[in-house]
């Protein structure tokens, strides 16, 4: 038999009004609950939720807007751009055997010259010049070209490396010389020893041994203690101070490279004079090394 929903319609709806009446005719739902029914109730729900235990929640009371203000203009930070350094070599305490074991190519010392040159640092870029021309082994005729004419500039900005007598390393020179050229030779010889001085920037004294030989001998002879002499030719009096020094550059060249094998001075230049060479394409290194 179907009911007719004039009946259940009704009914359904009477025994929702009375399990509802029945449910709430007890509690009151007008009267805001006390503090401490409040504090039972958060402290049951902290219990129940252990994760959010001993959390506290504040909030902070914003300040109403007036919109009829401007807004204030909104501050941004410049974008922080992660500086290279010019060359990943560790800024180093000054000594003449600086950057020779790191291998480094000529544009990595090129580049690490002109930042210390950015910093104030005359010193270690005059350094790193060296080590192009005593080092770096992809060095080319226009890379310790361009060193030297470097080196030669920074003498003048930096001081004497070694200003202490006692500590200067001596180097004996042995030269043999036609009776001929023996005039007015000693001042020669005194430039000589001052050229040697300042070329390795105090770190050298020479003192020099002459021995003359029969004019009817055609070559002289320069060595550094008891190294091979270097033996030369000298076909007038003009020729005499140019060609003391170009030996002087092969024995000290060969002196040093006997000593240790680091570095190697490149052979004696042919368009600059060879007392310019002794003071730029002779390092301050190499002089030490040749007096040994």
């Amino acid at each position: 038999m179907r009911i007719p929903w004039y009946i259940y319609t009704p009914l359904g709806l009477l025994v929702t009004l009375l399990t509802l009446y029945i449910c709430v005719k007890d509690n009151d739902l007008v009267t805001p609950p006390s503090p401490e029914v409040t504090a039972e109730s958060l402290s049951q729900w902290r219990k129940d939720n252990p994760s959010l235990k001993n959390t506290e929640l504040t909030i902070t009371p914003t300040k109403p807007v007036d919109i009829k203000a401007k807004p204030a203009p909104v501050a941004l930070k410049p974008k922080q751009t992660k500086s290279t350094p010019v060359v990943e070599i560790p800024e180093i305490s000054p000594a003449l055997s600086s950057l020779v074991q790191q291998n480094l190519t000529t544009v990595q010392l090129t580049s690490y010259a002109e930042h210390m040159l950015k910093n104030h640092k005359p010193q270690l870029a005059r350094i790193a010049y060296e080590r192009i021309i005593d080092c770096a082994k992809d060095a080319n005729e226009d890379d310790r070209r361009q060193s030297a004419t470097a080196i030669a500039k920074l003498a003048n900005q930096t001081p004497l490396w070694n200003p202490d007598p006692s500590t200067r390393k001596k180097i004996t020179l042995n030269l043999t010389i036609n009776e001929e050229y023996m005039t007015d030779l000693k001042p020669q010889l005194e430039q000589l020893q001052e050229t040697i001085f300042n070329a390795s920037d105090g770190n050298v004294n020479a003192s020099i041994k002459l021995t003359p030989r029969p004019n009817s001998a055609q070559l002289c002879e320069l060595s550094i203690g008891n190294s091979a002499p270097i033996r030369f030719r000298i076909n007038s009096k003009k020729d005499v101070s140019s060609r003391i020094h170009a030996a002087l550059y092969f024995a000290v060249r060969n002196r040093s490279n006997e000593s240790q094998k680091l570095i190697s001075i490149p052979e004696l230049p042919k368009d600059i004079p060879s007392k310019q060479a002794l003071q730029t394409y002779i390092t301050r290194l190499a002089w030490v090394n040749a007096a040994h």
